[in-house]
């Protein structure tokens, strides 16, 4: 199993400690995310949406590093058994997405996606060795966040 959140710790290169989400991996069930986080200590809120051709199990929680703010949400969806396939970092302090996308760079050099256009900027990156692709879409002041999706999962063949 692969640690998903070892990436944030590279992130912000100073931070010592993953806060506990070290537990977390690409295709958990919510039931065994959530008796991890638990047995981490890890306040987390629940939501779920269901319809009839899918379920969503949607947590969410705050996350500290030593240089930045963010609501985490980790989304399971699926047909039949809802697997973790999406995290979302929110930055609270918008004022600091510059130095989110810098520190981005530093970690991970020239995106293979990048789009910028009328305040919007995009950018992709594949971690091939922590299987995650990583996507931060920052607007205008009004938007800064950072996608994590299992990049297995994107490059599998029909």
């Amino acid at each position: 199993m692969r640690p998903l959140f070892t990436l944030i710790l590279m992130i912000v290169l100073s931070t010592p400690t993953l806060a506990g989400w070290q537990f977390s991996h690409w295709g958990m069930t919510p039931t065994e995310f959530e008796n991890a986080a638990k047995a981490e200590g890890v306040p987390l809120a629940r939501q779920i949406n269901s319809s009839d051709t899918s379920k969503e199990v949607k947590f969410t929680a705050p996350y500290q590093t030593d240089k930045f703010n963010f609501e985490a949400s980790f989304t399971f969806t699926d047909r039949d058994q809802p697997r973790l396939n999406n995290v979302q970092l929110k930055l609270t302090d918008l004022s600091q997405c510059s130095a989110l996308i810098s520190a981005l760079e530093t970690l991970y050099g020239k995106p293979v996606k990048a789009f910028t256009a009328k305040g919007i900027v995009l950018k992709e990156w594949h971690d091939r060795k922590l299987s995650n692709i990583v996507t931060i879409l920052a607007g205008e002041g009004k938007a800064c966040s950072i996608a994590y999706t299992d990049l297995q999962e994107k490059t599998k063949g029909l």
